[in-house]
């Protein structure tokens, strides 16, 4: 049973840090200038030289 106890407890850990992922997306999408087509995983600085 001990075994099922520390699956259950690092599942929980785990979900919880992809519902906060989730959440961080959410937000970066609420932000984002509507018309904005710069992706927003930050490769935007390769995109800035050629302009």
């Amino acid at each position: 049973m001990p075994s099922e106890e520390k699956a259950l407890a690092k599942a929980r850990r785990r979900i919880a840090e992809l519902e906060q992922k989730v959440g961080q997306q959410q937000l970066d999408l609420d932000f984002k200038k509507p018309g904005d087509n710069k992706p927003c995983s930050g490769s935007s600085a390769r995109s800035a030289g050629s302009r």
